[in-house]
């Protein structure tokens, strides 16, 4: 279900959880939730009205987890294979770690997992002294959705400079990612 919503809640986390608790303390005993995009939630379901603003509270709430989203893309292999080495160190620390290869992964999925998730590392190779362009495509999506409470790194690969991987970790910082690494 995240993937349709982390787009418009996470840029709206304080309204959505001042609303459900208004809805909350006027008890009124909601049958259908139908908004104007997505699917509607019908009572006396499993997947019903109380199910979705559980989720939607538990989203709008931000907290970190132990959950740590890896979204990468590579050129030559180098930089998937750094993805997969701290990927595998995340595991062994004992966070859950999600790995999404750019290539082959959309970036509302990757959305989708910052919705619990407490940790952020992205990574990319320098090409024309910059981030890959698949990368710079999430960045701009992910700065947009205002996802907080964030600790993360960007990492990378390169040849002559490290371009890529110096602009990934300022816009992360400019996302308020809380860099625990310089890159």
């Amino acid at each position: 279900a995240g993937r349709y919503y982390a787009n418009i809640l996470l840029p709206y986390s304080q309204l959505v959880t001042k609303l459900l608790g208004k809805v909350s303390a006027m008890n009124l005993g909601i049958d259908i939730i139908a908004p104007d995009h997505g699917p509607a939630w019908f009572a006396g379901t499993e997947s019903g009205p109380g199910f979705i603003t559980g989720l939607y509270a538990r989203w709008a709430a931000q907290e970190p987890t132990l959950r740590a989203v890896v979204a990468y893309d590579t050129m030559w292999g180098s930089t998937e294979i750094m993805a997969r080495a701290i990927a595998e160190g995340l595991r062994e620390g004992g966070a859950d770690p999600v790995v999404h290869p750019l290539h082959g992964s959309h970036r509302s999925d990757v959305a989708a997992d910052l919705l619990e998730a407490g940790a952020l590392l992205l990574g990319t190779p320098t090409l024309n002294a910059s981030m890959f362009p698949t990368v710079a495509d999430l960045v701009m999506y992910l700065e947009g959705l205002r996802r907080m409470s964030l600790v993360g790194a960007a990492f990378g690969s390169h040849g002559w400079g490290g371009e890529g991987v110096r602009r990934l970790s300022a816009a992360m910082t400019e996302m308020q990612v809380e860099l625990l690494h310089p890159g």
